[in-house]
């Protein structure tokens, strides 16, 4: 592939496989760019075509390749999609969104076979698959946790449908921790500290709740 000269960048390959567009040097300083302005490549589309207010502006595709029939046969397997759309809250107004699509396997592609995993907008982040977490050593699990900046407090969507709040005794330790707040039961400032790792028990990680350990204090 010939390199493409811009006049105050280059658009050329890196190894045999990886292209990359570069800043051109400065002619004077060495190790300055000619241009102080950043590179960048973009996608167009005329906005509001015939009136619509959800358009595409472009996508990024990525396809599986397979050698069929003496020539290359391209599944597309999911794309990146930049729009203004109105999918994130159907308020019919036009919203700039950057959005993942994917499909569930390598071997079939289509229109209704390409879901959304999220979309961004300034509006907020929209996840439509479940968020997991996992490694090697422990698999992959769903997770419900959120916790907050200091790692101090974690609240956690439980299976038996009781969101709790705990506090932790360091940041994002759970060895020791205890619950302050139980959709079930409200507050619960006199919760005892434990140090049994809280899962998705409806006893916040101690004996089942009673209504007289709120009475009392317990």
């Amino acid at each position: 592939m010939n390199e493409i000269d811009l006049p105050h960048a280059v658009f050329h390959p890196v190894s045999p496989n990886e292209l990359s567009l570069d800043q051109k040097q400065s002619e004077t300083e060495v190790g300055q760019p000619s241009l102080d302005d950043p590179v960048a490549y973009g996608v167009g589309a005329w906005a509001r075509p015939q009136g619509r207010l959800a358009y595409y502006v472009g996508k990024f595709r990525i396809d599986a390749l397979r050698w069929v029939q003496n020539a290359i046969h391209r599944t597309e397997v999911g794309f990146v999609k930049f729009a203004v759309d109105e999918l994130f809250d159907g308020d019919k107004q036009p919203v700039p969104m950057v959005s993942l699509y994917l499909t569930d396997n390598d071997e079939t592609s289509s229109d209704a076979a390409e879901q959304p995993v999220a979309m961004f907008s300034r509006r907020g982040i929209r996840f439509c698959v479940p968020i997991v977490e996992g490694g090697a050593a422990v698999g992959v699990q769903r997770t419900s946790e959120m916790w907050s900046p200091n790692g101090m407090f974690v609240t956690k969507q439980q299976d038996d449908g009781n969101f709790v709040s705990y506090e932790l005794g360091a940041p994002y330790d759970q060895s020791r921790f205890r619950a302050i707040y139980s959709s079930f039961f409200g507050y619960t400032p006199n919760t005892p500290w434990t140090d049994t790792n809280p899962k998705t028990e409806s006893d916040c990680g101690r004996r089942p709740w009673r209504a007289e350990d709120i009475e009392s204090g317990v």
